[in-house]
């Protein structure tokens, strides 16, 4: 939750114009957001840490961390949501930048690393753009929410470019989605037997009920229905919290426990250890 919502916060930040009076806000709400990031970053990042090593000794860290794609990757995550306390909403390609590489380093420590060759090229790209995907969907739900109140003729404004945007997001999600679900999965029966998989479709029921109320939000858009607008953006905002609630067990769980054929390279799959 907070790597999409900062990276979709900051990526609205630089693609769309903000008024001088709502930039106070906006640098405001990025700072706790990055607070978040960098606080949930160093936490999974430790957690993850302890569950790989074995003997838990300076060496072993140190090998984890310089040696394994999943530790480099977690080195960069952090490095990262610290660095952009001190260089992000200067310059907008910078902020670009940054959202970039720290949707790329957050890419490599998952399951799109796990596998070899062009598979893990297209798994790891597929990864990049469902995450960049959906930090352009609930970065700009939290933007309309943010300024709502204060900001309605600017939101007013946002609102018809965000539909588009957020449409384009949801299709590349469920896209994206599907094709990484079709990769890890040999046969589509595991989803009903492991509990990943029955999560997965239920993300999915979600992800299309969300396509659902922004066909509604589209329509209230032509006809101007402040109040519906209002309500409508705000369940959808509460949908994206669980879907991303959901993504983020599922990121973490292992999806070879009920698969026996796979047990046996779930470990080196899961470590990846390939610098």
């Amino acid at each position: 939750m907070a790597l999409v919502l900062t990276t979709g916060w900051i990526v609205w930040g630089t693609i769309y114009s903000l008024k001088e009076e709502m930039k106070p806000t906006f640098r405001q709400r990025a700072f706790q957001l990055q607070i978040a990031l960098f606080i949930t970053t160093v936490g999974v990042g430790s957690l993850q840490l302890l569950e790989l090593l074995d003997r838990r000794t300076l060496t072993e860290v140190s090998s984890i961390l310089t040696g394994t794609t999943v530790g480099i990757s977690l080195v960069a995550s952090v490095l990262l949501s610290l660095l952009g306390f001190f260089i992000l909403l200067r310059y907008k390609w910078i902020d670009l930048v940054w959202v970039f590489l720290i949707l790329t380093a957050k890419s490599f420590n998952g399951h799109a690393a796990a596998f070899e060759s062009e598979i893990r090229s297209m798994s790891l790209e597929l990864a990049f753009i469902h995450l960049l995907s959906a930090a352009v969907w609930a970065g700009g739900l939290l933007y309309i929410l943010t300024y709502w109140k204060k900001q309605k003729e600017h939101i007013r404004q946002f609102l018809p470019f965000f539909s588009q945007s957020a449409l384009i997001s949801m299709v590349m999600l469920f896209l994206t989605g599907s094709a990484y679900t079709l990769i890890f999965v040999p046969e589509l029966e595991y989803l009903l037997h492991a509990l990943w998989g029955k999560l997965l479709l239920v993300k999915v029921a979600l992800v299309l009920l969300v396509f659902v109320f922004g066909a509604i939000l589209r329509y209230k858009l032509k006809k101007k229905k402040e109040g519906s607008i209002s309500r409508l953006v705000k369940f959808d905002f509460s949908l994206m919290m669980i879907i991303l609630g959901i993504v983020g067990v599922i990121t973490y769980m292992n999806l070879f426990r009920k698969t026996s054929h796979w047990n046996g390279k779930a470990r080196n799959k899961t470590l990846n250890l390939q610098p």
